[in-house]
C-alpha cells in the first residue's frame, strides 16, 4: 500500500544539512528543499513502477526511462557532438581536405616534371660530351697534313681512330 504522505526521514534531512557545508541559511534551506523534492519524486516513481510492474512491464520501463533518464554514454555523447557539428565547420573541413589534395597533386606533378627535366638535362650533357669527343676526334683524324708521317702511318692511325670512333658510337 502506498503511503499518502511522503516525508524524508529526519536522518536524511540531517545528512543533507551537513552535506557540502553551506553557510548561508537561505541557500541551505533551498538545497534541503531540492533534495527533499527529488527524494519524494524518486519515492513516487518507485511506487508507480512497482504498480506497473505487476500490470505492464513495458509501461514501467517507459515511465522510468522518461522520468529518470540515464546520462548518455560516451559513445552517445560523441555521436551527439558529431551531429551537432555545424554545417559550416563540415564545409571548412571539406575545403581543407580539397586544398591538401590539390597541394599533393601539384607536388606530385612537380616531382614528375623535375625528373623529366633532369633526364632531359642528362641527355643533353651526354650529347654535348659526344659532340666534344667527335670534334676532338675530327681534329685528330685530320692528320694528313703532318709531313713527318708516311702514308702508311697515316692509314694505320686513321684505322685506330675509326675503331675508337666506333667504340664511342660516333659513326656517321
Amino acid at each position: 500500500m502506498i503511503e499518502p504522505k511522503i516525508t524524508p526521514p529526519s536522518e536524511l534531512v540531517r545528512h543533507w544539512s551537513r552535506f557540502q557545508g553551506d553557510t548561508d541559511p537561505e541557500a541551505l534551506w533551498f538545497r534541503i528543499a531540492n533534495e527533499a523534492a527529488q527524494w519524494g519524486a524518486d519515492q513516487e516513481l518507485e511506487a508507480c513502477c512497482a504498480l506497473l510492474e505487476v500490470s505492464d512491464k513495458n509501461a514501467r520501463d517507459f515511465l522510468q526511462s522518461t522520468r529518470r533518464p540515464k546520462p548518455p554514454s560516451l559513445k552517445e555523447q560523441a555521436l551527439q557532438a558529431r551531429a551537432a557539428l555545424a554545417q559550416p565547420e563540415r564545409q571548412k573541413l571539406s575545403d581543407l581536405r580539397a586544398r591538401v589534395e590539390t597541394l599533393e597533386a601539384a607536388a606530385h606533378r612537380h616531382i614528375v616534371e623535375t625528373k623529366a627535366n633532369i633526364l632531359a638535362l642528362a641527355t643533353r650533357v651526354n650529347a654535348l660530351e659526344l659532340e666534344l669527343a667527335e670534334r676532338r676526334l675530327s681534329k685528330a683524324l685530320d692528320i694528313s697534313d703532318l709531313p713527318q708521317l708516311t702514308p702508311e702511318q697515316v692509314q694505320n692511325l686513321q684505322d685506330l681512330l675509326g675503331t675508337y670512333r666506333n667504340h664511342l658510337g660516333l659513326n656517321n
